[in-house]
């Protein structure tokens, strides 16, 4: 799927590079599923799974990064591996709604903006919220595949680097900020 989409950037390439900066920032933005995902994980309950499931949407590269640096039997691995799972299950669909409902509501996001927003960092998310805005945009079809499947892309390379640099121990220093007092694991600790 992604090969296929790798092929719809080319022709789009100078329009790709010309939305460069606002595709490697966006990465940012991903820092608000921390901020907002902490305090509600600990209200529900977790403790160190908060610190896996509020730090990133949960994608392969979220989980093999808890996975190495926790180890995925810890809480932290439980907590990745439960948002992975949930994700996986009614991520697409979820996507699918946002993306309609946001395209079809709001005004002030260009259809530009809204496909590089559908770069979650899984094609199958990525698809799906893409699905609507070239249903309501059909004639900007290739140029807003191509920003998604760009956006999708630099997701999956830039993001790891902004979960292991600022991701991950913002996030530990918001479950702590949050009252739970068990620090997380030593990093490759096995429990």
């Amino acid at each position: 799927l992604m090969a296929r989409y790798g092929t719809l950037v080319g022709p789009s390439f100078w329009k790709v590079v010309h939305s460069a900066p606002a595709l490697l920032l966006q990465e940012f933005g991903n820092l608000g599923t921390a901020l907002l995902g902490v305090p509600f994980a600990v209200l529900l309950g977790l403790r160190r799974e908060a610190v896996g499931a509020a730090f990133s949407n949960a994608r392969e590269s979220s989980v093999a990064l808890v996975g190495e640096k926790y180890g995925i039997d810890s809480p932290e691995g439980l907590g990745v591996m439960g948002v992975y799972i949930t994700g996986t299950v009614f991520g697409a669909l979820f996507c699918s709604f946002m993306s309609s409902i946001i395209a079809s509501t709001i005004s002030w996001f260009s259809p530009q903006a809204l496909a590089m927003a559908c770069g979650t960092g899984s094609a199958s998310m990525m698809t799906t919220s893409l699905a609507p805005l070239v249903a309501m945009f059909p004639d900007l079809k290739e140029e807003l595949t191509a920003l998604a499947a760009s956006s999708n892309m630099l997701s999956g390379l830039d993001g790891i680097y902004m979960s292991v640099f600022i991701g991950l121990p913002m996030t530990e220093f918001l479950v702590r900020l949050c009252g739970v007092k068990d620090a997380p694991s030593k990093p490759g600790a096995q429990k």
